[in-house]
């Protein structure tokens, strides 16, 4: 936050001078003391903070891979490349227990096509796949693995 602050100070300064660097540092800092004092902020939760958005960051380009691939295989699928193809119910658990990383992680696979959550229950997911080759990747999963890191940086 400290330096998103700074950044906002010297966009409004439209400039970059010693002189306001200095001033911009020294604010800055008066703003940090004041909400470390006063709204309960800490340089603790700006360390969470950044790691969620380096791992949020992370998760979208993994997502963005899964879906390219997954995009690929339908396609395969639908224009007859696999003449064989066997669709599957799997139900897997996930141990998740933030509400918001649950939903994201349902979420992450009704948009991968292909699969479609049927039903989640804390940490319980019901997912319907295409094929039965989709439900693989579904249960050895980096995304997972990702969200369990943005959780533990919440607790």
């Amino acid at each position: 936050m400290i330096v998103i602050l700074f950044l906002f100070w010297l966009i409004l300064s439209q400039q970059i001078t010693l002189e306001i660097c200095i001033f911009g540092l020294l604010i800055t800092g008066g703003v940090a003391v004041f909400m470390c004092r006063h709204l309960g902020y800490s340089l603790k939760t700006e360390w969470r903070i950044w790691r969620c958005a380096v791992l949020g960051c992370a998760y979208l380009l993994v997502l963005i891979l899964e879906i390219l691939k997954a995009n690929w295989t339908v396609a395969g699928i639908i224009l007859g490349h696999k003449k064989h193809y066997r669709p599957a119910i799997v139900c897997l658990d996930v141990p998740l227990r933030h509400p918001v990383l649950q939903a994201i992680y349902a979420n992450s696979i009704t948009i991968t096509p292909g699969t479609i959550t049927i039903e989640q229950e804390k940490s319980a997911y019901t997912v319907h796949c295409l094929d039965e080759t989709m439900a693989q990747g579904i249960t050895n999963n980096t995304l997972v693995k990702i969200l369990q890191k943005m959780e533990s940086t919440k607790a």
